[in-house]
């Protein structure tokens, strides 16, 4: 399959007709992402038990997962495959490297220019960032229930901080490095993310966004639900009721919850399921 009809293919699912590059064309295209690709880890479970010696998926097998399981990914893929279809729709877009915590490089991002102006893209943060961020107004804020996400400039010239922070507590950062790379410059970052004891190689994992103002969050049995005015959290006490949560409300019937809990139990050596 060529890249041109992978690429449509890929516009398709998003929903989207493909357009010459523009400010309001990718603000359409970021939203558009946000809403029908979700930000979750059982991709990477099912990648890590199934195809240990090709962890990074094709497009087409990302493709797949989208249309067949209504999955995603993590920053490690969903900003390089967004990466890949701006570039195809003529984009100026470069792909970012960033720090995260004590961690070098491990996260991912996107920086569009048109012309002078630059714009951060960040479809693989979990995070309600439904437009594209404008870098020569920092800093800036976007406030989601009583969650606050702020990007500002860094340690020095060309280096940017997002944080967020919840009620005054820090909760967690990034920091980018302004030199483009290539998803195929991801190759430590992707071997890292997989190791055990790795975040998401350690507990189940889905976020995402109904509307700008709903998103909900699945980490092992509890549940986040988040809007504009609040948010209210939710245990469940087994994995057969976060199963039928994911299956319903959450709108993903053919996610394969199970598969990466056992994943989870038995490669992983990681029960946070009383019921599996």
């Amino acid at each position: 399959m060529s890249d041109s009809i992978s690429y449509n293919r890929f516009l398709s699912l998003l929903r989207v007709p493909r357009r010459p590059p523009g400010l309001d064309a990718l603000g359409e295209l970021v939203e558009a992402f946000q809403l029908g690709v979700p930000f979750e880890n059982i991709s990477k479970l099912r990648r890590v038990a199934n195809r240990p010696e090709e962890l990074t998926p094709t497009l087409a097998e990302y493709l797949d997962e989208i249309e067949r399981r209504q999955l995603g990914g993590t920053c490690l893929t969903n900003n390089p495959f967004m990466y890949g279809l701006l570039s195809n729709l003529g984009y100026l877009v470069e792909l970012w490297s960033a720090d995260m915590g004590p961690q070098d490089r491990v996260h991912t991002c996107l920086v569009v220019s048109f012309g002078d102006e630059r714009f951060l893209v960040d479809v693989g943060f979990s995070a309600p960032f439904f437009d594209p961020i404008p870098l020569a107004d920092l800093p800036f804020e976007i406030r989601h229930g009583p969650r606050v996400y702020r990007l500002k400039h860094w340690d020095e010239p060309g280096r940017y901080q997002m944080s967020v922070v919840e009620e005054g507590n820090a909760l967690i950062s990034y920091e980018t490095w302004p030199q483009a790379v290539l998803p195929t410059d991801l190759e430590n970052a992707i071997d890292f993310s997989f190791r055990p004891g790795a975040t998401f190689m350690s507990c189940l994992a889905i976020t995402k966004h109904f509307s700008r103002g709903l998103t909900r969050t699945l980490r092992d049995l509890r549940l986040t639900e988040r809007t504009l005015e609040g948010q209210r959290v939710t245990h469940f006490a087994s994995l057969a009721e976060a199963e039928a949560f994911v299956h319903g409300p959450m709108e993903m019937p053919e996610a394969p919850v199970r598969d990466a809990a056992r994943i989870l139990s038995e490669i992983r050596d990681v029960h946070p399921f009383p019921d599996l």
